[in-house]
């Protein structure tokens, strides 16, 4: 038996680190592309953040940069999704967390459909269907599934009412683009409204990779003391 403990125990430490690793995807993955569609936005002459939504930067003059930062977005995204299934498998419930991790996984591919198919007139429906439907709405069932599962313990009831605030908010702030973003809008703040949405929504992601990054490091502390 202790030959058998002691060999297993460098497996499930090199499991916990690279749970930890990939949590944090989803901490590095929206600061980095934040800032790099803020970057785009300045390097494009005439471009209106307060008005243009960001996949207009996968069109036009250094459109590489913009579609390149969808494809890495999604890709960290993806590994996040792998990162949560890993970390909360003692918290949530095995059938919803699978569930949760297919959600997660479909938001990164259509992070990453949006740079694939851009808003090129040729592709621009598999962009927005695909992207928007993918990207958006299936993490969003994901913030109300984590929340209703976590409100059942008490270490993660404050992360249950941030990730139920989240999605209630998420819905909301989807609506007002429908009629800001239209080419009749009353107001041409689309673009700020987009990019409020981005930072609200995808702060779930660094605010859930942060804690999860910190609890795995803890984890690891406890099995190398043992």
């Amino acid at each position: 038996m202790i030959p058998t403990e002691t060999s297993s125990a460098p497996s499930r430490q090199k499991e916990g680190h690279a749970a930890r690793w990939f949590a944090f995807a989803g901490v590095g993955g929206p600061i980095l592309f934040v800032l790099v569609f803020t970057l785009a936005g300045f390097l494009r002459p005439g471009y209106s953040p307060l008005s243009q939504a960001v996949s207009d930067l996968g069109v036009g003059p250094n459109a590489w940069l913009q579609n390149a930062n969808f494809v890495v977005f999604g890709l960290l995204l993806i590994t996040f999704a792998i990162g949560f299934y890993q970390g909360m498998r003692s918290v949530i419930s095995r059938g919803w967390l699978v569930a949760c991790l297919v959600l997660l996984i479909l938001s990164g591919v259509g992070i990453i459909n949006g740079g694939i198919f851009t808003e090129d007139p040729t592709t621009v429906i598999v962009h927005w269907i695909g992207g928007f439907l993918l990207a958006f709405l299936s993490p969003l069932i994901v913030f109300f599934i984590a929340g209703w599962q976590w409100y059942r313990d008490p270490t993660w009831r404050i992360a249950s009412w941030y990730s139920l605030i989240t999605g209630v908010m998420t819905i909301a702030l989807i609506a007002s683009l429908f009629v800001f973003l239209a080419p009749s809008s009353p107001l041409p703040i689309g673009g700020l409204l987009q990019r409020l949405l981005v930072v609200e929504f995808f702060a779930w992601y660094v605010v859930m990779g942060w804690r999860l990054f910190l609890r795995a490091g803890s984890s690891q502390k406890k099995t190398v003391l043992k």
